[in-house]
């Protein structure tokens, strides 16, 4: 028969660790908070290599996946080793282990990456992410920001080679009383589409790279009439995004979100009506 040890660890399911206990306290949001320790600690100096000791036992709380409906806290017992040796200069250090949760973050690893999920693919707000784990809005957005940025920096082919570098000037806002026009300024890529053609009569030249000559062009500002798939795709993100709107609010990233997925995924009769993405991906296997 299986006992109730072992019936708890396989609740947990966290690797290498022993249940401590699991308790109730008597709080109005029914959270449960299971104490766990780690089975396997390397003891081993990072400096010498030599067995350190063990110098203190903390416990660290970490917002969890929830239970059953209910939220969990994991209280974990670390294990904070020291070097005796005095010729050793590693001193103190904590064992940690990614397995169970990342360094300086307040969530578990499990906990992290689901939460990445739903914020990133699902679409949904941190908000609502944190308050079903039962927890505060920075906590789960610097999980979001940890993990994010992990998966962009290991997606090296997300983004393809530019061609052609151009500047875009767009009406972005018109602030105050007086509806005063703001412009927005960026650098984009022209390598395709109608703005090319007409901007290479006007202004084109070729400047130095680390990989090889680039082609450099520009438009003129106030002139929607040279990039009218810009303008088109402007008028698109205005949906999502009206005038006015503050863009460092958490709405306001959740809707940039949404319209690019579905400017993505969009059938285009310019593409033959094909999604952006789908072509997007044919091109980059023809040419690799």
């Amino acid at each position: 028969m299986l006992n109730v040890t072992r019936a708890c660890e396989l609740l947990v399911g966290l690797p290498a660790v022993n249940v401590l206990e699991v308790v109730e306290p008597l709080s109005l949001d029914r959270r449960l908070v299971v104490a766990v320790e780690s089975t396997v600690v390397d003891r081993s100096c990072p400096n010498c290599g030599e067995s350190a000791w063990v110098k203190d036992r903390p416990f660290v709380e970490l917002v969890d996946l929830t239970c059953f409906g209910r939220p969990v806290t994991l209280r974990w017992r670390k294990h904070r080793l020291w070097c005796p040796r005095p010729w050793c200069v590693q001193g103190s250090w904590t064992f940690e282990d990614t397995r169970i949760a990342a360094p300086r973050l307040s969530v578990t690893d499990r906990a992290g990456r689901w939460a990445t999920l739903q914020v990133g693919r699902n679409g949904r707000a941190v908000s609502e992410v944190a308050a079903e784990l039962g927890t505060g809005w920075h906590v789960i957005n610097d999980a979001v920001m940890a993990y994010g940025t992990a998966l962009l920096d290991a997606d090296d082919t997300r983004v393809g080679m530019v061609e052609a570098l151009g500047v875009d000037e767009v009406l972005f806002a018109r602030l105050g009383r007086w509806r005063t026009q703001a412009w927005s300024t960026s650098i984009v890529d022209v390598a395709s589409g109608p703005a090319t053609t007409r901007a290479a009569r006007r202004a084109t030249h070729t400047a130095p790279s680390k990989s090889g000559p680039r082609s450099h062009r520009a438009v003129d500002p106030h002139s929607p009439w040279q990039r009218g798939l810009n303008e088109h795709n402007n008028r698109l993100i205005r949906y999502w995004l009206p005038r006015g709107i503050n863009l460092a609010t958490t709405e306001a990233l959740d809707r940039i979100r949404q319209a690019e997925h579905v400017l993505n995924h969009q059938p285009r009769r310019s593409l033959n009506w094909d999604t952006p993405h789908v072509r997007y991906h044919q091109l980059a296997r023809t040419h690799q």
